[in-house]
């Protein structure tokens, strides 16, 4: 992934990077197991915002804001604490080789071979019908979007 790429990077050249995914909110407490709870998904969102936040006031840099932001309104919070803080914003798609045809103009055919590798390659057993939702929710001009309102 990106992210994967970025802290190799930071590795090689000896420069801390700060991470801060939602998802780290359902691996709390030393554990290891992905205990996903979609009750608490907005507590989960507010506490990794709040993280961010936090660095971003101690000026920490680089920030990596590791989440799945199908959409603008998704992005929004993040954007938004970047404006107020200063923060330059990079968007970083996915670029695996499987993801590269994924668009809004996809056959069925090879968005069914994209949603079984996604559940394949996954980590946290999200369910078919959780990855189909995001798929069909994705903004493939986010960045441009984005551009558009000053980020």
């Amino acid at each position: 992934t990106a992210t994967t790429e970025i802290y190799t990077l930071s590795l090689h050249d000896a420069l801390p990077i700060s991470v801060f995914s939602t998802d780290e909110f359902f691996t709390q407490g030393g554990k290891a197991k992905y205990n996903f709870d979609p009750t608490k998904i907005a507590i989960a969102h507010g506490w990794n915002q709040n993280r961010v936040v936090a660095a971003m006031v101690k000026g920490v840099t680089p920030i990596v804001v590791d989440n799945t932001n199908v959409m603008l309104a998704h992005a929004m919070p993040y954007l938004e604490m970047a404006r107020r803080n200063g923060y330059r914003v990079e968007f970083a798609e996915p670029d695996s080789p499987w993801w590269k045809g994924f668009g809004p103009n996809m056959s069925k055919q090879d968005e069914d071979k994209l949603v079984r590798t996604l559940m394949q390659k996954g980590t946290h057993d999200v369910p078919e019908v959780a990855i189909r939702k995001m798929l069909s929710q994705w903004e493939h001009d986010l960045p441009d979007k984005a551009k558009a309102q000053g980020f």
